[in-house]
């Protein structure tokens, strides 16, 4: 959380609101690590009343991939993987690597509707899901998915499995 005053030069604050005057601007730095925030301002009430809210928006900090690995399945022909990855230089759908003990067993797009991922990081869109069945033998693995990067930042681990 950060307290600061709301007194920058606004010119267009007095032409809206004339009499007021035009030091009602803010622009603030919040110390915050790299992830998905939902950052809000409120104005705080000076003498009877209460504070009230601004707006929020949503800010997204960090260049790497994300994602989640939610299952891992054996299943006929080989291991079933599902998920979701982005990447948040890009709206658009991001690859994903699969390895099955170590070894690369495949490569696809996140491109499946994932509409509670719009949901949860609006902006980006809903096409950053994947369900496929990549080749593994019978037997117990460790299924390891990797949101591939997309300009700066560094492909990512989103998930790994034993099954």
């Amino acid at each position: 959380a950060a307290v600061f005053g709301a007194d920058a030069n606004r010119p267009d604050i007095e032409q809206a609101y004339p009499g007021y005057g035009n030091a009602h601007g803010f622009d603030a730095v919040a110390p915050v690590g790299e992830g998905f925030h939902t950052i809000c301002a409120y104005g705080i009430n000076q003498g009877a009343g209460t504070n009230a809210l601004i707006g929020c928006r949503w800010v997204l900090l960090g260049s790497d991939p994300f994602g989640s690995l939610d299952v891992a399945e054996s299943t006929a022909g080989g291991v079933r993987v599902a998920g979701w990855a982005l990447d948040p230089n890009v709206g658009d759908p991001i690859a994903v690597h699969v390895y099955v003990d170590g070894a690369f067993a495949a490569a696809f797009d996140a491109d499946a509707q994932r509409p509670d991922i719009e949901q949860a990081y609006p902006g980006y869109g809903d096409a950053h899901g994947y369900d496929r069945v990549v080749p593994a033998g019978s037997g117990s693995h460790t299924v390891c998915a990797y949101g591939i990067n997309a300009g700066a930042g560094t492909n990512v681990a989103i998930g790994c499995r034993s099954i």
